[in-house]
């Protein structure tokens, strides 16, 4: 009962602080949709709308703000606002809309969040924020999780926090992959030598997490986001070892039944579990060749008669468990084409932001950002080809964190290709840039 009183008065003395500042309701909106603090308390507050009263503050303070009203017009915007209308179209056309609803109201939540960000998160200091907001929701249940696989011996699944998106053992370690690198990050950046600690603690207890899961998916994303950690490191012998020293112990410390089902990575055809998502796969395929615009609506592909109407019978209906057979199968092979070049890119102005800060000492931070979420995308993708994960926010907020710091470098590039004093990023006026100089730094500064 006591929790649930000070959740309660935590958000209520936030919330006026979203109205004048709306970028803070969008810190706390992210806050509650990454962590769902209200799912981990006691009494009354578990059941109170956190999410919806910040969304509608913030919502609300953001109209009547000087603030941006639109994001950065961009293709990745295009591409984001056409995904959209996919959606909406989707479930128009669903095959069971009072099924699909449900779904569509939540990840249309999630889009919203997402749009927003787009359009707030314009310096430095809220991408900072933002990514400080990250760490400590996902990172707390890593450590909740790493202590648990630590005093239990793994011999027990560490699950997520009920009822979310990641409540299941095998999503719970996908989120735990993605925000490892965000951890890196944030520890390179910090100063303080016991946050860097605290930082380094928090990252060892939720690796051991990621195995505690024992989900295989979650494991395979471990070990390619590790691989390209240490391949977009700055100083890749450093990490390797680093890598290395927390790697041997933990996978060391897991018991012999772990041990087993990890090796079962290697023959997937013979794992009955591998077998149940092809069947899926099959069932998402067909529902998307029927209607290849628009797919058969969210997750309608459960339905076991659903299933039998596409494929003539003969396939057990289950979730689809792919991030991209769940977008086929719900909105189409558009649908799904437009998730994939937003994905693509993301990582695409990952690639730009490391290419044109690697020699300023200005502009490190962005380097450094650029190839830690690098790390996370790559795992995200791996491991989502078995996964359920496609509307997650901890993957989406990746999308306007890289988009607007690749935005705030093009813009001090330009400012520095014209012989004006380059400005602190983190300086910048939130939803304004300068004047668009006649060179390419200039015209990146106006297209992002």
């Amino acid at each position: 009962m006591i929790s649930s009183f000070l959740l309660i008065l935590t958000v209520g003395a936030l919330l006026p602080a979203c109205l004048f500042y709306p970028q803070v309701g969008l810190m706390l909106w992210g806050w509650l949709t990454l962590m769902n603090p209200h799912q981990e308390v006691w009494g009354f507050a578990q059941g109170l709308q956190f999410n919806l009263i910040v969304a509608i503050v913030t919502m609300l303070a953001w109209l009547l703000s000087r603030e941006r009203k639109l994001p950065p017009a961009n293709p990745l915007v295009a591409t984001f606002v056409m995904f959209l209308l996919l959606m909406v179209l989707s479930q128009a056309t669903a095959v069971y809309p009072a099924y699909s609803w449900p779904y569509f109201e939540q990840f249309m939540k999630t889009m919203v969040f997402i749009f927003l960000g787009m359009v707030m998160l314009t310096g430095k200091a809220r991408i900072h924020g933002m990514l400080w907001v990250y760490a400590i929701s996902l990172g707390y249940f890593g450590v909740k999780g790493g202590a648990f696989t630590l005093l239990t011996g793994g011999s027990y699944h560490a699950v997520g926090p009920p009822n979310t998106m990641i409540s299941d053992n095998n999503n719970f370690g996908l989120a735990l992959v993605l925000a490892l690198p965000v951890l890196f990050y944030l520890r390179r950046q910090t100063a303080h030598r016991l946050v860097r600690l605290a930082l380094l603690g928090a990252i060892a207890l939720t690796g051991l997490c990621v195995l505690g899961t024992q989900s295989r998916g979650a494991f395979v994303g471990l070990a390619v986001m590790a691989a390209v950690l240490i391949w977009r490191s700055r100083h890749r012998a450093a990490m390797l070892v680093g890598i290395a020293l927390l790697a041997i112990p933990l996978v060391t410390f897991m018991p012999q039944s772990w041990h087993e089902r990890m090796a079962t990575i290697e023959n997937p055809m013979e794992d009955k579990s591998f077998q149940g998502r092809v069947d899926a796969w099959h069932i998402a395929f067909a529902i998307a060749q029927a209607d290849p615009l628009t797919g058969g609506g969210f997750r309608v592909g459960y339905l076991q008669d659903v299933a039998d109407r596409f494929t003539g019978g003969g396939y057990e209906a289950r979730a689809h468990h792919s991030i991209y057979f769940e977008i086929l199968g719900g909105m189409g092979f558009t649908g799904l084409a437009c998730f994939l070049a937003i994905l693509w890119m993301t990582w695409r102005n990952a690639a730009w932001l490391r290419r044109n800060t690697g020699q300023d000492p200005g502009l490190r931070w962005a380097f450094d950002l650029a190839s830690m979420t690098q790390a996370s995308l790559a795992g995200y993708a791996v491991a989502g080809a078995t996964l359920s994960l496609e509307f997650w926010p901890g993957y989406w907020l990746f999308v306007p964190l890289l988009m607007q710091t690749r935005r705030l470098v093009a813009e001090r590039l330009g400012q520095a290709s014209r012989g004006a004093p380059a400005p602190d990023p983190g300086s910048l006026p939130a939803g304004r840039l300068a004047g668009t100089p006649p060179n390419r730094a200039g015209t990146e500064a106006a297209r992002w």
